[in-house]
């Protein structure tokens, strides 16, 4: 994630961040701050287009050890699980997809605590529902 390069924020503070948002905004509010991006948008695009790929790689790997486990523990309900973890990672892939904001939070630069929180959460959950797809899909 580009955001922790360019800001050198540990994932304890990120995850701090993003429950102040869910549960406590006036402290996020609060401490707002601006941040100066130096790399050149190339390579903002390219370490993008890198690092999406292993979180995607990391999701699917997750996902596939999370569903040998359960097939394990469920050998019997395999399909059943396999349907309910469909449905919980489509609705967890669209809670993501509506969730996420943008103009209305968006600055000139985009690099207010914020926005980063806000595409934090928006890639936590995509990854986690697409992991519940994967499961669901290898469990059987």
């Amino acid at each position: 994630m580009e955001d922790f390069k360019s800001e050198n924020i540990s994932l304890f503070r990120a995850v701090n961040y993003c429950i102040w948002v869910a549960f406590c905004p006036k402290k996020l509010e609060n401490t707002e701050i601006e941040t100066d991006i130096s790399d050149s948008s190339a390579n903002i695009v390219t370490y993008a287009l890198w690092s999406s790929l292993i979180w995607v790689i990391v999701s699917i790997v997750i996902g596939y050890a999370f569903a040998k486990g359960l097939g394990l523990i469920f050998q019997n309900s395999a399909a059943i699980l396999a349907r309910v973890l469909q449905i919980i990672g489509a609705v967890i892939l669209l809670w993501a997809t509506l969730f996420v904001r943008g103009w209305d939070i968006q600055t000139f630069d985009g690099s207010t605590i914020t926005e980063k929180v806000n595409r934090w959460i928006f890639r936590f959950l995509y990854c986690l529902g697409t992991a519940l797809i994967v499961t669901s899909v290898a469990i059987l």
